[in-house]
């Protein structure tokens, strides 16, 4: 059975009125001709209520009657002869209720529309009806009025003139003006007719974005991509700008492009699209900290991800002219490593694509030939080939290890490039939980160079300790244990120190990873006796003690949280006061030298943090506590 709302009777069409009066039926027949079930009749009056409101959806103000079980009332003939609603017969009726009945009907809504006094449209405006499009019928029912004719006209006019804007010469982007535009853009989402005028934008609109943008994460950036990722969302074509290089330089491209037009416009190359417009050192340090959070410092130091994989996958296409070794040796195969380790499932999908695109572009046949082709491809497919999900979020200590030894690679005469050969071409299956070959490069044998493979590894774990993941990865091998061990051994040089006290230092950061730190490892216990000892220098103590201050400050939080307890936190709080007093004493040794003013305001700035945290509250704070 369907329900139509037509002007025009069928040939088996009854108005509901004279339905039940030809019937004579009561209100529990209306249901069942409805198909509702039985159980559902006899249990509630949820799906008769609903069904006298869908008759009853013109008119607020009449009231819909409340039947029960034992009700034997005819049916409110008044509510739906008024509406002229028409129920038909045709085969196939499903037995659903009413909830999961589809109204399959064409709406027409009548002069006396409810206009809210309030607000008056322009005489200049066609008063359309509301509800016009078939779509709409449902949203009508769920009490989901889209906006009036005048405010969609209003929204359209504003997105125009702001995009128009952007196409004058004098256009300088603000943060401001770009995050109106994203919000406008925002509000248009389900408006077909915004989107229809803003899809066919003027190519100066969208050249003068590209030639604004930087690709970093700062806001004025960040603005640039949502207005861009938007635009492409509503339907804007920017292939006919392939590839979309960005900045000042590409001032120029753009500029030829709209005065030859397409056909006699020639496009940049992939390889002069990387090595004009990426900086390799701004890709390296996107590989190494686009999973840190954010700040004011380094927003303009890392690419945005999310435009940088795009701009990859649109120039790994088949019989790209792109050069394998180029797009090795400038980083971007690393950032393509290391971005399997994001937190945005979007941005690994990405990543894992471009890897897949770039391991068919190592096998066509072309020209580029180049000694380490075969092993780059062999280290693609190990990596591959070490998880079973489709898109795994990884550690950055492993996908920092792959980055690096896809650099390594073109540098055969590096010093641990025959001991990181040999690992890999031993062993076909990648173990992705531990750190690899974490053992052999810290306590290394070699005669000649086991310095430099123990500083590499602590390099990578160093870099890599940014998230409570990559410190189980690390754990797997007990290795914070061993790092704390060899740190006062006579074998660690200075700099391999300086290594582990920064692997320290990115752990205590992260909360959860510095309470295991002080509850299972006895970091505290550990720093206070290692800080007293004569063999380390002042910044070697001022690290250490900036260490045990992270490490107080996110145990507090960690006891005044939720997971706090009692008993813990009084033997937290009794240790701490403890090491404090000894870690403050050699502190306040340091600030009393004169001879070096950098060390001394450490030392201060250390001490004025340990008696802050020292002086506040430890327990649980009263909002987490259960009451009985």
């Amino acid at each position: 059975m369907n329900v139509h709302f037509e002007d025009q009777e069928t040939e088996y069409a009854l108005s509901t009125s004279e339905f039940v009066m030809k019937a004579n039926k009561q209100w529990t027949f209306v249901a069942t001709c409805f198909n509702l079930r039985d159980e559902n009749r006899t249990a509630s009056r949820d799906g008769d209520k609903e069904l006298l409101q869908l008759c009853n959806y013109y008119e607020e103000e009449e009231s819909v009657p409340d039947l029960d079980d034992d009700s034997d009332d005819s049916i409110p003939f008044e509510i739906f002869a008024e509406q002229g609603m028409r129920i038909s017969w045709t085969p196939g009726a499903s037995h659903s209720t009413v909830s999961t009945l589809r109204l399959s009907s064409m709406l027409r809504l009548e002069s006396r529309q409810q206009i809210d006094p309030s607000y008056e449209e322009p005489d200049d405006i066609p008063q359309d009806s509301l509800l016009s499009e078939k779509e709409d019928i449902e949203t009508a029912f769920q009490g989901e009025l889209q906006c009036s004719n005048a405010q969609k006209m209003g929204l359209k006019k504003k997105i125009t003139s702001k995009l128009a804007r952007i196409a004058e010469d004098n256009w300088i982007p603000t943060e401001e003006y770009l995050s109106e535009l994203v919000a406008l853009l925002n509000d248009a989402k389900d408006d077909t007719e915004a989107q229809e005028k803003v899809r066919n934008v003027d190519m100066k609109v969208l050249t003068s974005l590209l030639t604004a943008y930087r690709a970093t994460c700062c806001d004025l950036d960040v603005g640039i991509f949502q207005v861009l990722q938007t635009l492409e969302k509503f339907g804007t074509d920017l292939s006919d700008l392939q590839p979309l290089v960005f900045g000042t330089e590409a001032t120029k491209n753009y500029e030829n492009l709209r005065k030859m037009g397409l056909d006699l416009h020639v496009r940049i190359t992939p390889d002069d699209a990387i090595k004009t417009y990426f900086d390799a050192a701004t890709l390296w340090n996107t590989t190494k900290y686009h999973v840190r959070p954010l700040t004011e410092e380094n927003a303009e130091k890392i690419y945005d991800v999310r435009f940088v994989l795009r701009f990859f996958n649109s120039i790994l296409h088949p019989a790209s002219s792109l050069t394998s070794k180029l797009f090795v040796e400038h980083n971007c195969l690393a950032l393509l490593f290391s971005c399997t380790s994001s937190t945005d499932s979007s941005v690994r999908t990405l990543a894992f694509a471009c890897l897949q695109k770039f391991v068919n572009h190592l096998q066509e046949l072309n020209t580029e030939i180049f000694t380490e082709k075969a092993l780059i491809l062999y280290l693609i497919r190990i990596f591959k080939h070490s998880f079973d999900s489709a898109v795994p979020r990884i550690s950055s200590i492993i996908t920092h290890f792959f980055a690096r030894v896809s650099k390594l690679m073109l540098n055969p005469s590096s010093d641990v490039y025959p001991q990181i050969m040999a690992f890999l071409c031993m062993k076909p299956i990648f173990d992705i939980q531990n750190v690899p070959e974490f053992y052999k490069l810290l306590f290394s044998s070699s005669p000649e160079h086991h310095t430099e493979e123990r500083e590499w590894v602590l390099t990578l774990i160093s870099e890599a300790m940014l998230e409570p993941i990559d410190y189980q990865v690390l754990q797997n091998r007990a290795g914070i244990k061993l790092l704390l061990s060899s740190f006062a051994s006579v074998w660690l040089d200075r700099k391999s120190r300086a290594l582990i006290l920064r692997t320290l230092q990115n752990a205590v950061q992260m909360p959860s990873v510095a309470h295991d730190l002080f509850t299972r490892e006895g970091l505290h216990i550990w720093i206070t006796s290692i800080i007293q000892s004569a063999r380390f220098n002042r910044w070697e103590k001022n690290f250490l003690a900036q260490v045990f201050c992270s490490l107080l400050e996110n145990e507090r939080k960690y006891q005044r949280g939720e997971k706090g307890k009692d008993q813990t936190c009084k033997a937290a709080t009794a240790a701490a006061r403890i090491c404090s007093k000894k870690i403050m004493t050699v502190l306040d040794t340091i600030s009393k030298d004169p001879q070096f003013t950098g060390e001394q305001k450490k030392a201060v700035a250390s001490i004025e943090r340990i008696e802050k945290s020292i002086g506040k509250k430890w327990k649980k704070k009263k909002k987490f506590n259960t009451t009985e």
